[in-house]
């Protein structure tokens, strides 16, 4: 993956992807796409795919809130529950389509919203909790193994400005109180004691794959038309 956001040959898309493109299918990721909720109908497909191989292989769409604004989204939930594929959609809602509320561009509940398709769902209030999500998760998977689709909501909250890493408080569409107040429930800054035992080995993982990274020769003029369909 850092070869690949550097730019280079060994990337898992041979550099020419770039962060928003990042697709490695021998590993499980089918692929990621830059624009909002396109690769959710690419999961329903993939879904689609593995339900007709057999196996018991499931398909994860992960997305924002925004994503379900768009029409694709209505149009996987209701494919996948009339063919009954193995998808489970993840919406991660943070509540923010860049500067805009939840309030000021849904008329809808997401969980309520999915099951007037016929697709249950269920809606993660703690966010900030991993076994919380991770016992969510199971229980989810272990309903699309049986064969139909389900959808988990988890709410989150986004820390920093829409992208990259400064602090956009003075833009005035939310306060400081309200992200102070996920940050003094989240386990990566309140149990300093669970960083500090995972650090080293986390660190050492980001320097190497930096270091590969940066070994990694650039695409030549050779590679420039290969993998072009």
């Amino acid at each position: 993956m850092f070869a690949e956001l550097y730019g280079r040959r060994d990337g898992v898309s041979g550099g020419k992807a770039g962060s928003m493109h990042l697709s490695a299918p021998d590993v499980g990721l089918m692929g990621s796409s830059a624009v909002v909720a396109s690769a959710i109908p690419h999961a329903v497909g993939a879904a689609m795919a593995l339900k007709r191989r057999g196996g018991g292989r499931i398909a994860v769409a992960v997305y924002g809130d925004g994503a379900t604004e768009e029409g694709v989204y209505h149009e996987s939930l209701n494919f996948a529950s009339l063919k009954k594929i193995p998808v489970l959609f993840m919406c991660e809602n943070n509540q923010l389509a860049v500067h805009s509320h939840l309030a000021e561009r849904q008329s809808y509940h997401v969980v309520e919203h999915a099951s007037s398709f016929g697709v249950p769902g269920r809606r993660i209030d703690q966010g900030w909790d991993m076994i919380a999500v991770r016992e969510a998760t199971e229980e989810a998977v272990a309903h699309v193994r049986n064969g139909k689709p389900y959808l988990l909501e988890i709410m989150t909250a986004r820390y920093k400005e829409h992208v990259g890493i400064g602090e956009d408080f003075h833009f005035q569409y939310r306060s400081r109180a309200e992200i102070d107040a996920w940050k003094e429930r989240d386990p990566l800054i309140v149990d300093q004691a669970l960083v500090r035992e995972l650090t080293a080995e986390l660190v050492r993982e980001i320097d190497a794959a930096v270091a590969h990274a940066e070994q990694s020769p650039s695409p030549q003029r050779a590679d420039l038309l290969t993998d072009v369909l």
